[in-house]
């Protein structure tokens, strides 16, 4: 396989709808790792899947929003490699290792599986595949110049927030952006906002801390209408036990945010406390989104089971109604706080990109960095030791 296939292969993902025409892996100046990057947690290609073979994968059978938990990209990737093999007619022999992937051990060898699945009978009929049919050249030196670092470079960078990329899929999928959730839960709640939007940005420090407040004041609101369209209407409608593993945590989130989010508006407009203080002393009792992250897969599996019985999957499509006129799913908005507890430490870096060196509190908001860091690590590592004892009891139960 040539040099320039991992070329041919995003071009190939942009005539199929699956990359933007504009993503980095199609610039001039773009590498192989901007791609394998892109694809590295699986969701790209399970929907190339769908976009070639409508339905072929349910969405209900991959992780759209793995969150770099290593266990969700994995079974992404390996529900990617089963249907192929099933529905696209691929043999084993054409199919990488999920881990040639998500480490980037082997991109060459996913380069080929792509290109072969670009020219089974089924993708042919939608989009010509890659590369072009003619002779190719053997392996050469400079191949393994490109490749061969790739899974260095994957140990140094975390797979990135490519939510952008995901809207263009997903508006083909009919599948909302969990962001763009909270940023829609925002518009009908403008006018509870009024405090936090009615301040006046100077610059660009300034507009990263009213994005602070004003993405925090969203979040508190999106947690309201969780417990207030939701929680309180179905109490009499299930069981004491299903609403604990549904909304496991939510009341608690509530409240908590209710308080971060009266401290954050202080420090910002009275300068008391310090901002760096309220995120090194909320630290602790943010601790228990390890716990909601956990249990999240559970609480969407167990809303499935529940939509089974008509009476209750009714009566939670009213709920979903009553809270935002039918846009988003009780399963969506359940995405929200995961959404939301990843991106402290992203908030929190921007803003120190923005505060000089001789700020008075920079030195105070590399504390709060750092604790946020430790925070997001808490949260993934909490996942993954709950998504390992969770795979190991699905492998004793076969």
């Amino acid at each position: 396989m040539a040099a320039d296939e991992w070329r041919r292969c995003a071009e190939w993902l942009v005539r199929c709808q699956i990359l933007p025409a504009e993503h980095k892996a199609t610039k001039k100046d773009a590498t192989a790792f901007d791609l394998a990057q892109a694809l590295r947690d699986g969701v790209l290609i399970c929907h190339l899947l769908n976009q070639l073979s409508p339905g072929s994968v349910d969405l209900r059978d991959f992780s759209s929003r793995p969150q770099m938990s290593q266990f969700l990209c994995m079974k992404n990737i390996r529900t990617f490699l089963q249907t192929c093999s099933k529905v696209f007619g691929l043999r084993e022999i054409d199919l990488f290792q999920p881990h040639d992937l998500f480490d980037v051990k082997d991109f060459r060898k996913v380069l080929d599986t792509l290109s072969k699945l670009s020219k089974t009978s089924i993708a042919q009929k939608k989009y010509r595949g890659f590369p072009p049919e003619t002779k190719t050249k053997p392996y050469e030196d400079d191949d393994e110049d490109i490749y061969g670092n790739l899974q260095e470079l994957a140990i140094e960078n975390d797979l990135e927030d490519q939510e952008d990329i995901y809207d263009v899929v997903y508006q083909e999928m009919r599948t909302r952006s969990m962001m763009t959730c909270v940023t829609d839960l925002a518009a009908s709640v403008a006018m509870i906002c009024a405090q936090s939007t009615a301040l006046e940005p100077k610059t660009k420090r300034d507009h990263c801390l009213k994005e602070l407040i004003d993405t925090e004041k969203n979040y508190v609101d999106a947690l309201q209408m969780i417990v207030q369209h939701f929680i309180r209407p179905l109490t009499n409608q299930l069981q004491a036990s299903d609403m604990e593993i549904v909304f496991a945590h939510i009341e608690t989130l509530h409240e908590v945010h209710k308080n971060f989010y009266v401290e954050l508006i202080s420090s910002v407009t009275k300068g008391t406390p310090k901002l760096a203080e309220v995120f090194v002393n909320y630290k602790t009792k943010l601790l228990v989104y390890g716990e909601y992250c956990s249990n999240l897969p559970r609480s969407q599996a167990h809303i499935d089971q529940l939509c089974q019985n008509e009476y209750i999957r009714t009566k939670i499509q009213e709920c979903e109604r009553r809270a935002n006129e039918g846009k988003f799913r009780l399963r969506d908005l359940l995405h929200v706080p995961m959404q939301r507890v990843l991106k402290y430490h992203l908030l929190m870096r921007e803003l120190i990109k923005n505060t000089d060196r001789n700020h008075e509190d920079r030195e105070d908001l590399d504390m709060a960095l750092e604790a946020m860091q430790d925070l997001s690590l808490y949260v993934n590592e909490v996942k993954r030791d709950h998504e390992a004892l969770q795979l190991i009891d699905e492998i004793q139960q076969r």
